[in-house]
């Protein structure tokens, strides 16, 4: 199956594997769905045991290369990409996977003093699982649209929008549970307490603050990077003081989720947007 390889080193700078001249690819391991952790108790005088956790471990790509004339400079470009101990992202594409990892260089095994040379890159990743290239992002739009071509207008005169509490959606997030990153806009004053509900959870994420116009509230759930920030007139300052009592940091759930946002006050003034990064286990 046709596929595309991209290195990005710390810099942005990126070198196409797959489909150069200068390469070949000729083996990467590491790319199927990743072992699991799992934390067992065995029962003295019974069959089995018992589960207490299962966790994914950390990712090992393995990439092996052929080097192709000229062979030194084209080494030397590897190494300005691969660079022990630093970050690179790997991105790799075909018919059904547009993803991404990132990792840190562990090991560039080659001879420079052989003619052939293909050398072994491994690469350990943190977070074993692949992110999709491009963002999934649900904008909950308050604002109709009833402008249209071609059209006239009656001497009573029309519409051309209209605000309605659109309060649900639907996401899929992919194969892995993950965050999420939600922005509350505030486009009149008013607005009291936002919440924010995955209803395929039960889960919900409100705050006690009241709005004023043009305020953009920003709440990441995903794991390692959870926040909350209002952005007021260009001064950032943190809400985590301001959750509601029985909040959660909400999980998106494999697969397709239901959600919906609110306000206890003027919730037509109040826009909300979703931005998820979907997960896989393998490609």
């Amino acid at each position: 199956m046709p596929y595309t390889l991209i290195a990005e080193n710390e810099a942005g700078e990126r070198l196409q594997l797959t489909g150069n001249r200068n390469y070949d690819v000729l083996d990467v391991s590491g790319t199927s769905p990743p072992a699991a952790n799992v934390n067992l108790t065995h029962i003295v005088n019974m069959d089995g045991a018992k589960e207490n956790s299962a966790l994914v471990g950390t990712r090992n790509l393995v990439i092996t290369l052929d080097i192709k004339p000229p062979i030194e400079l084209n080494r030397l470009a590897l190494y300005r990409i691969f660079r022990t101990k630093r970050k690179v992202r790997i991105y790799y594409k075909n018919s059904n996977r547009d993803v991404y990892i990132d990792g840190i260089v562990e090991t560039f095994e080659n001879n420079p003093w052989t003619q052939l040379q293909q050398p072994q890159i491994s690469i350990i990743c943190p977070q074993p699982f692949w992110l999709s290239a491009a963002e999934t992002i649900v904008t909950f739009s308050k604002s109709i649209a009833l402008f249209e071509f071609p059209f006239s207008i009656p001497a009573g005169g029309i519409e051309f929008s209209r605000r309605e509490n659109l309060a649900t959606a639907f996401v899929d997030v992919g194969e892995v549970n993950t965050g999420g990153i939600i922005r509350f806009r505030a486009n009149a004053e008013g607005i009291t307490n936002p919440k924010f509900y995955n209803r395929s959870t039960g889960q919900y994420i409100g705050l006690n603050v009241e709005m004023a116009i043009g305020d953009v509230i920003t709440i990441n759930t995903i794991q390692g990077q959870k926040s909350v920030t209002l952005l007021r007139s260009g001064v950032q300052t943190s809400l985590l003081s301001s959750r509601m009592l029985g909040s959660s940091w909400i999980e998106f759930r494999a697969g397709v989720n239901e959600v919906a946002y609110d306000a206890d006050t003027m919730s037509e003034g109040l826009d909300c947007t979703l931005v998820i990064l979907q997960k896989f286990e393998g490609v």
